[in-house]
């Protein structure tokens, strides 16, 4: 179990985000301690018509921890 998340961690995913041609909407914790906040801004640098939307004190269950904000934003993004 232990290589399984280690090579997850590890996966390079740049190319294939680079495929994504969809309108994206990415939704990050400030205090998600399993991937820093810093990708988010990558992913939004690599997907042509991305956006960011960042939770100050959230973790990487920014969405949950926020469900309703989470669903007023989703309704405007679509």
């Amino acid at each position: 179990m232990r290589e399984i998340l280690v090579s997850t961690v590890n996966l390079d995913i740049t190319e294939d985000v680079k495929k994504i041609k969809c309108p994206t909407l990415i939704v990050w914790g400030t205090n998600d301690e399993a991937v820093p906040v810093e990708r988010a801004y990558e992913l939004e640098k690599l997907i042509d018509d991305a956006g960011v939307i960042v939770y100050e004190g959230c973790t990487h269950y920014a969405y949950l921890e926020r469900l309703n904000q989470t669903v007023n934003v989703l309704w405007n993004f679509l």
